[in-house]
């Protein structure tokens, strides 16, 4: 469980600063202004999201494990990306006992969900056409010959469409409660960066340095992961000598067998 984490908010000013140092204050002014009036694509809220308390403590395994992207625009469709990343640079130190009295949650939830849809349509027409020629005055007119032709048509369709949709939810919620179960807070040094990308380019990064966070956790796994030992390597395995298979006796260059194996008993 999370217990502390540093204020993250500063990146978003860091990599204001290295665009600018980079030649590139326009682009700082079109993806991340500091007034929200001008903030269009709502950049900056999105990304405040992320990297406030609240966003910080619970994206904090993805921003561990590759990072956390946010999709910033520009007005141009322009692709650009910002990826939060939270690197640990160092093992958990001990950092006193949690002897605050809360208790700790561990929580699993499995989810099931179905969704069925079925469309109906109906469709009618009719059609009629009314077709004349003729020829005025037997055809030795001006006029050798004329027509006409006219039609109506009708149509009529409908449609319906059902649609279902079931959802499973199982949970298990298990609590360690502080009287019974003994918990540990472990310093840890993480070194936060945020970056901006284009494409498959990376233009700029922030970082605010090494700092650490605090997370807290049971005795009893500390005393479970202090038992962990690194495998022993295995033994070489010896080099195995080549199977020959025997010559049958009719082959060329083959040995004779003992005359004794023929003999009558």
């Amino acid at each position: 469980m999370i217990e502390d984490v540093p204020d993250f908010v500063p990146l978003l000013s860091g990599l204001r600063n290295t665009l600018a140092l980079t030649g590139h204050q326009d682009l700082a002014d079109e993806l991340l202004p500091r007034q929200q009036l001008r903030d269009r694509n709502d950049n900056v809220q999105r990304l405040l999201r992320v990297l406030d308390r609240d966003g910080s403590t619970g994206l904090l395994a993805s921003a561990m494990d590759g990072g956390v992207t946010v999709e910033l625009l520009d007005g141009r469709k322009t692709p650009y990306w910002a990826v939060f990343k939270v690197d640990r640079v160092g093992d958990g130190v001990w950092d006193g006992e949690a002897d605050d009295g809360r208790d700790m949650e561990y929580i699993t939830s499995a989810v099931a969900q179905e969704s069925t849809a079925h469309d109906e349509g109906e469709s009618v027409g009719v059609e009629g056409i009314l077709a004349a020629s003729g020829r005025p005055d037997g055809g030795k007119g001006q006029v050798k010959s004329t027509g006409g032709a006219g039609g109506v048509g009708l149509a009529k369709g409908s449609g319906r469409r059902r649609g279902g949709a079931t959802r499973g939810q199982l949970g298990m919620k298990t609590v360690a409660e502080a009287k019974t179960a003994k918990s540990a807070r472990m310093r840890v040094p993480v070194v936060p960066s945020l970056e901006l990308h284009r494409g498959d380019r990376r233009l700029a990064v922030a970082g605010l340095g090494r700092t650490t966070l605090v997370h807290r956790i049971l005795e009893a796994d500390l005393k479970a992961l202090s038992r962990v030992t690194t495998p022993a390597a295995p033994p070489p395995t010896p080099a195995r000598t080549p199977h020959r298979e025997a010559t049958p006796p009719w082959a060329p260059g083959a040995r004779a067998a003992c005359p004794s194996r023929w003999r009558p008993k």
